[in-house]
């Protein structure tokens, strides 16, 4: 792709999007590997997809997100998206469009709501009240096929790739598994709480690392044993530092008197409950993917998109251009090996060898109010003080599915059914029911 910008001090491909990641506004990245000799690396701010085909260039898009929000700031050169109602309206219809990054929602007044799409990811400079921006970080689950690393955690009640990932999402402090195929007999899910990139080549395990975050925000608590990063000299600066550390899962920005501002890492994700005015402490809650895998499963009626090299390059492509809601990969060796598709009905013809169909199956996620209501014998949880830290608290809990909020004590507490509440009327107590894809977590 031309018009990137040239990272000269980047000698490896994860070097490369550490830098993007770095980079406010980055949202892709090119690494040229031509000949093992003129390794480059390219930051984009633009995530167009790449048509060129030029041997020897990987381009990468960021494709998943964390919605970073800037407060009564506005961007120009939008796109107003007049049949759009709500901000969440907003933000999918973003995330429907190819190569927008960012969103606006303008809502002055309650009348002249207005939502705008952006395909750049700059950061807002102007301030008007009222109208709130959001941009796209983040990304996805990186796999690294045929990689095996030591020291996780067996869980042995799993059967499924799928339900590795589940798994991982589940447990606070996960930010990888391995999913062991190997004889499609011996099927094994492990755990893990670092992110280190995996080196030992072992046939038939993958290792996937999740590599983008929802961060939860405590403000005001502390948490010891963090690391001092002394260089970094902002929030975002020390947010990017902890996305480029293998195994930290939690930054700490101290901005006591505007001076003596500091950035710690973490490698654990315990909620901190040390209360310290001027501190900010931010936990990773991690992100999940969405494809279905039908090994063997064949449809009719694809189309073929050329030069493409991977799976997970086809993956994006589809999710970069919709209507595509599901592709095919296959093993040949031609021009050939990614087809998509515009339907998720479940191909007929299986057992074919070599073709692989992956149906895009969104982690639809979604709270219920019910103001004024609550339930009782929940499980109290200590350190969640307002709504949105009791909500985190329930995702990265296991069998979690719904929470009682106290808006005047500030007390929350989780609960494992998903029934409604059981008492109407009560002051100041809100009850809310998670559910992904219309039935409980």
């Amino acid at each position: 792709m031309s018009g990137g910008t040239l990272q000269s001090a980047i000698t490896s491909q994860l070097g490369c999007q550490s830098k993007c990641a770095e980079l406010a506004g980055c949202v892709a990245y090119e690494w040229a590997k031509i000949n093992n000799v003129n390794n480059q690396c390219f930051t984009f701010t633009i995530s167009t997809i790449p048509t060129n085909y030029v041997p020897g260039i990987d381009h990468y898009i960021c494709t998943g997100c964390t919605w970073t929000l800037y407060t009564d700031k506005q961007m120009s050169g939008g796109t107003l998206q007049s049949a759009i109602t709500s901000q969440l309206g907003c933000q999918s219809k973003c995330a429907e469009l190819a190569g927008c990054v960012a969103y606006e929602w303008a809502k002055i007044n309650n009348v002249n709501n207005q939502c705008f799409t952006f395909t750049i990811s700059t950061i807002p400079t102007n301030y008007v009240s009222g109208i709130d921006h959001y941009i796209c970080t983040g990304c996805t689950w990186t796999l690294y096929t045929d990689k095996q690393m030591s020291g996780g955690t067996l869980q042995s009640a799993i059967t499924s790739q799928l339900g590795c990932q589940s798994k991982c999402a589940e447990l606070a402090g996960c930010v990888a598994y391995e999913w062991a195929k190997i004889n499609n007999v011996n099927n094994q899910c492990f755990t893990f709480t670092i992110s280190t990139i995996p080196t030992n080549y072992v046939s038939g395990i993958d290792h996937y690392i999740c590599t983008g975050c929802t961060w939860t925000l405590y403000t005001d608590k502390q948490m010891s044993g963090g690391t001092l990063q002394s260089a970094i000299t902002s929030q975002l600066g020390c947010q990017s530092k902890c996305a480029e550390l293998a195994g930290c899962v939690a930054y700490e920005w101290a901005k006591i008197n505007n001076v003596n501002n500091q950035c710690f890492t973490f490698t654990i994700s315990t909620i901190p409950t040390n209360y310290v005015s001027g501190i900010d402490h931010y936990i990773c809650t991690g992100s999940d993917c969405t494809w279905l895998a039908y090994p063997g499963y064949q449809a009719f009626g694809g189309y073929g998109v050329p030069n493409i090299n991977s799976l997970q390059a086809c993956q994006t492509y589809c999710r970069n251009n919709r209507p595509c809601v599901a592709i095919e990969w296959t093993g040949s060796v031609s021009d050939v090996r990614c087809f998509l598709f515009n339907t998720t009905s479940l191909p007929t013809t299986t057992g074919v060898s070599g073709v692989d169909h992956y149906i895009c199956a969104p982690r639809d996620c979604s709270w219920t109010a019910y103001n004024n209501s609550q339930r009782f014998n929940g499980v109290q949880v200590q350190n969640a003080v307002t709504v949105d830290q009791c909500k985190a608290a329930c995702t990265s809990t296991q069998n979690c599915k719904a929470i009682d909020f106290n808006r005047n004590s500030n007390t929350c507490y989780w609960f494992t059914t998903s029934d409604p509440p059981t008492q109407m009327n009560v002051a100041d107590i809100d009850h809310y029911i998670y559910k992904c894809g219309g039935s409980s977590k």
